[in-house]
């Protein structure tokens, strides 16, 4: 019996889908906007719970994420590519999705 909390799934689901957003914003900046989604204001699209200091330094413990976006960097999403966020882990990945962090259409329908 293990009581081995696996986190580096969540970890890499975040960052992967992170990198999607962020290249999506930075690339199609008026298709963002059209989008609907809109960056977090309490992480300003990071992701991070970002503290700095007075010098400059970030400093961030691996695993945790903004309370608000959840660690994606923007609010009001719904979908990556062709694909619905798992509504249930919000992209970390978990049982419903496999910890995929996303659902097609149909799994979407009847795990959602």
């Amino acid at each position: 019996m293990s009581f081995f909390v696996n986190t580096q799934n969540a970890s890499l689901n975040l960052d992967r889908l992170h990198s999607i957003i962020k290249n999506y914003r930075d690339a199609f900046p008026d298709n963002f906007k059209k989008s609907g989604m809109e960056i977090c204001l309490k992480c300003d699209g990071s992701g991070l719970p970002v503290k700095r200091t007075d010098n400059d330094i970030t400093f961030w413990q691996p695993g945790n994420y903004c309370d608000v976006c959840g660690g994606l960097g923007v609010t009001n999403i719904v979908m990556i590519y062709d694909e619905y966020l798992c509504k249930k882990c919000k992209g970390r990945g978990c049982s419903d999705c496999d910890n995929k962090g996303t659902l097609d259409w149909i799994e979407n329908i009847t795990k959602g």
